[in-house]
């Protein structure tokens, strides 16, 4: 289920990928804190390409209400490939080069 409009999305799931240039722990670590200031959890956080990434039968089994991607352009287009046909909002942050 889709969170009612104007309501924040609860349960996030983060992809970085530190390759991406911009995107290292300290970065991360800030965007987790930001996410958590505006009332969202980062329920997960996956380092990508170590991690796969998240199918849409994925992030409806955890019940996940936004993707958050943190990484340059590849990244971004695996991880929104990968989740392609899920009906949640997908965030894309840039991090790369």
């Amino acid at each position: 289920m889709t969170p009612a409009r104007g309501t924040k999305p609860s349960k996030v799931w983060l992809v970085c990928n530190a390759a991406s240039g911009s995107n290292n722990d300290a970065a991360v670590d800030e965007l987790v804190q930001a996410f958590a200031g505006a009332g969202m959890t980062v329920d997960r956080l996956l380092r990508f390409p170590d991690d796969p990434a998240p199918s849409p039968a994925d992030l409806d089994a955890a019940g996940v209400e936004m993707l958050a991607v943190f990484g340059g352009d590849g990244t971004t287009h695996s991880i929104v490939m990968k989740a392609c046909g899920w009906d949640k909002p997908v965030l894309v942050l840039p991090g790369g080069r």
